[in-house]
């Protein structure tokens, strides 16, 4: 099944189940922004996120959090981009930390439920930025990584569920 939402040539494309079960794909459209497609009851719909224009669109990463979803993206100059969900609407904040103008970038989730992003800093080496705190907008903390990848290197990452962050269901 063909799904709407038009998706930017040569755009990652991330996809999460929501905590509802549902499956819900996130993409940067033809237009620039972040959008979401999402299954409802009345069948798939997109719509668009706010606050994330001019990022990389081949540069998403996706981690899910005791709190939702976070995306990360690669935005203007190498600044490196976070998104979550407030509500019905959804926010973007600068992460402290940057990566080449077309960085990739791997996230995943830390064992007490936060944000990580793993990337490669303008100096060449891996370094992570880790949520301090349970909000997207920080405080985060930036640390180097041993290791120096290849120029262009595609960064990936994975997190196992863990039993401390599963809700229990009613």
């Amino acid at each position: 099944q063909e799904l709407p939402g038009q998706p930017a040539a040569g755009g990652t494309i991330v996809a999460t189940t929501t905590t509802g079960g549902a499956p819900a794909v996130f993409f940067v459209d033809t237009a620039g922004d972040l959008a979401e497609t999402a299954q409802g009851s009345s069948g798939w719909a997109t719509s668009e996120l706010t606050g994330a224009a001019g990022v990389h669109s081949a540069s998403l990463a996706l981690t899910d959090t005791a709190g939702g979803p976070e995306i990360f993206a690669v935005g203007p100059a190498g600044t490196i981009r976070v998104f979550s969900s407030a509500g019905r609407r959804w926010l973007g904040w600068d992460v402290p930390a940057r990566t080449a103008a077309n960085g990739s970038l791997a996230a995943l989730t830390t064992p007490g439920g936060h944000a990580a992003v793993v990337y490669v800093s303008t100096r060449g080496g891996l370094a992570e930025a880790t949520q301090a705190g349970p909000a997207a907008a920080g405080p985060w903390r930036v640390a180097g990584l041993p290791g120096s990848p290849a120029r262009d290197s595609t960064l990936a990452a994975t997190t196992y569920l863990l039993p401390s962050m599963i809700p229990s269901t009613p």
